[in-house]
């Protein structure tokens, strides 16, 4: 139940602590001030006693104040509040004085372009994009081209999928469910309706462009797990999902072995994810389930940029080399080895690529196997290997996965 905050330096700047607890009759401790002046990088006799402002910053019998300077800084006049109890410090705090005008925040040129981006650019574009979809969609179910059933299928995973992340992940509080089982709901039949929408819109072209991308989906989506195709596509997604995985880590520890800091952790992009998952499995779980609906959003932009460049160009390697342009979020050798994955094998082991990879990086590591952030690493790690595992057992076909290997006798 101890608050420490520290500065850039390593200094204190502000100590919170419970009054301690003493047996009856024990003469308390001395208060040694000079050590909290030094743990806050500062010297007791360059501030002078004043009287508090305000009321104490914790709990404690004795409340003290100075006003001084910083040797560092001697332009600017610093206060140390002080609440002690018994001897032991409850509260410590370094701050300017109070009263002083905080100095006015530097204006940002770029704040407004990035409200125009994010408030008005974007909707804008999700809008027109939506409504591209919508009709590529009505036009394709009049040409009688649009798969309903598989339409229809995927678009309801993709609302059970929103459902269990509420289930799994949400705060149900008796007064807030209601509200929130509506907001579900809401989201759920929104997350319907765009991946019907899209389906429609885009397997046709895909299915004369490249029927070859859609033999494994279309198996997985009827249900056919067992399937010797399916099973590979699965085990290649997770191997190909597991050296991004590596690479990036790999690029993040690279600047290590030239004796400089490490990558820096929020540059890969699941950090919260991370965090989110050390609240627990039922979370954690709730995390991987949001993980699994943007990334499947993800993989339908994705396709949906490779059909539009390629119906726009006319040209499947000016179509590819369109959409490596225009994947700034992407590096580009991860998109490249993306696309060879999914043009060699199809959408599905693409698709399970890309999950996996986002799956394993929002997984903490910790060094020790027993720590308290690698228990929540294991999980992912599990379901990593069975998905693998499973893959490979189902691509044999029922053979024996050592017979061939062995000699005839």
């Amino acid at each position: 139940m101890v608050g420490v905050k520290l500065d850039g330096r390593g200094f204190i700047e502000r100590l919170d602590a419970p009054p301690a607890s003493s047996a009856s009759g024990e003469e308390p401790p001395a208060l040694d001030l000079d050590a909290l002046f030094r743990a806050a990088g500062l010297l007791r006799t360059d501030f002078r006693e004043a009287a508090p402002r305000g009321p104490p910053a914790g709990a404690g019998e004795q409340s003290l104040a100075f006003v001084g300077r910083d040797r560092d800084n001697p332009p600017d006049p610093l206060q140390v509040e002080l609440v002690a109890h018994r001897g032991r410090p409850t509260a410590f705090v370094v701050q300017e004085p109070w009263g002083r005008a905080a100095p006015p925040e530097p204006s940002d040129p770029s704040r407004r372009a990035t409200s125009l981006v994010l408030h008005t650019v974007r909707p804008a574009l999700f809008l027109a994009v939506l409504f591209l979809g919508a009709w590529l969609a009505r036009r394709n179910l009049r040409a009688g081209r649009g798969d309903t059933k598989r339409a229809l299928r995927w678009a309801t995973a993709m609302l059970v999928i929103r459902a269990f992340m509420w289930l799994l992940g949400g705060h149900h509080a008796p007064g807030s469910i209601t509200t929130q089982l509506m907001t579900t709901v809401a989201w759920g039949l929104y997350d319907f309706a765009y991946a019907w929408v899209f389906y429609i819109a885009i397997e046709p072209y895909v299915r004369r462009l490249w029927p070859r991308l859609l033999i494994s989906w279309t198996r997985f989506v009827d249900g056919q797990f067992d399937d010797a195709r399916v099973g590979r596509d699965l085990l290649i997604g997770c191997l190909v999902g597991t050296a991004i995985a590596l690479a990036v880590a790999a690029h993040q520890a690279a600047p290590a072995l030239l004796g400089l800091p490490p990558g820096r952790p929020d540059n890969v992009g699941y950090v919260e994810d991370q965090l989110a998952s050390l609240l627990g499995l039922r979370d954690q779980l709730a995390e991987l389930l949001v993980l699994a609906r943007s990334n499947v959003i993800l993989m339908m932009g994705f396709v949906v940029m490779l059909v539009t460049s390629r119906l726009t160009l006319r040209h499947p390697i000016a179509a590819v080399a369109e959409v490596l342009a225009l994947n700034v979020g992407f590096a580009a050798i991860i998109t490249a080895l993306l696309l060879a994955v999914m043009f060699r094998f199809g959408l599905l082991a693409g698709g399970v690529a890309l999950l996996t990879h986002a799956t394993l990086e929002s997984a903490p590591l910790g060094m020790g196997l027993g720590s308290w952030p690698t228990n929540r690493t294991l999980l992912v790690l599990v379901l990593v290997f069975g998905v693998g595992l499973y893959g490979f057992v189902r691509s044999l076909g029922g053979r024996s996965a050592i017979r061939d290997l062995l000699p005839e006798g």
